[in-house]
């Protein structure tokens, strides 16, 4: 219970912190890098600090997420992180949404409680996996199909 208020306090911080910078003129210049990098080069802008902040800034949260998992589960291999893991993590991203902080909220929020629903009504295990599979293959399909840049997502892709 002390983890779990722990982790909860560093997602809300994060978020936080994400909420206000995502005004900022730097998430502007990200913004303007990932819609038309030759755009913003064209102005005299050099893209390659910004990226590298973007990727240190990503590689510091990735840390910290790697870091509580690490302690909470105190052994870590290559094992426990296969091509499934990564799936989930896409989908949670496609589902929620692309360029909103909120997308991967109720993208998580959705992934998490679509299996907990399942449990919920009684299904047993080998069912339940399988209407799982079926139910986030087919949310993806719909959300690909009729909101290509996700719920609450921005970017139009």
């Amino acid at each position: 219970v002390i983890f779990l208020l722990l982790v909860m306090i560093i997602a809300v911080c994060i978020h936080f912190i994400c909420s206000i910078w995502e005004f900022s003129p730097f998430s502007r210049n990200l913004r303007a890098i990932r819609d038309a990098e030759y755009l913003f080069e064209t102005l005299g802008r050099d893209s390659r600090p910004y990226k590298a902040w973007a990727m240190a800034i990503g590689g510091a949260f990735a840390g910290l997420a790697g870091a509580l998992y690490a302690s909470y589960f105190q052994y870590i291999d290559p094992t426990s992180f296969t091509v499934a893991e990564s799936i989930a993590f896409l989908s949670i991203v496609i589902i929620g949404g692309i360029d909103n902080l909120y997308g991967a909220l109720i993208g998580t929020f959705i992934f998490i409680s679509v299996p907990e629903f399942l449990r919920l009504i009684g299904l047993p295990g080998s069912v339940s996996s399988h209407i799982r599979q079926i139910l986030f293959g087919t949310g993806l399909i719909l959300v690909m199909i009729y909101r290509r840049q996700g719920i609450f997502g921005r970017v139009k892709l």
